[in-house]
């Protein structure tokens, strides 16, 4: 999947009946074919006239988290672990995470350093 692809529920046919979603939909508009309608952009639903749409989908927000992992100073830098080593840790690295995964990205910190967080597998 391309990063930032906008990913969505299944088709939820609308019928009219019942109150609309209250949440970000892409639409199925009357006269469109399925394959167009999936190039419209989603919005708010709330923006829509529901009398001229068939069906919906609804955008699925990621879940995002991070991962924390802390270690301590050797003469060769700095070693990182999942696992916390009482009294030897003097570090943290907290990174993003986006569905359980971690992300790339270039990190700055407070004096200017950059990390960067390449994704390779």
């Amino acid at each position: 999947m391309p990063k930032n692809e906008t990913q969505f529920s299944d088709w939820e046919i609308w019928n009219g009946k019942g109150e609309p979603p209250t949440d970000l939909v892409q639409v199925h508009f009357d006269g469109e074919t399925r394959k167009s309608s999936e190039e419209n952009v989603a919005e708010d639903a709330e923006m829509f006239d529901w009398d001229f749409i068939i069906a919906f989908r609804r955008v699925i927000e990621p879940v995002r988290g991070e991962v924390v992992l802390t270690g301590y100073h050797k003469t060769v830098g700095c070693v990182f672990s999942s696992q916390n080593y009482d009294g030897l840790d003097t570090h943290r690295l907290t990174l993003p995470t986006i569905d359980g995964k971690l992300t790339s990205g270039k990190y700055t910190g407070p004096d200017g350093a950059v990390v960067t967080v390449e994704v390779t597998g």
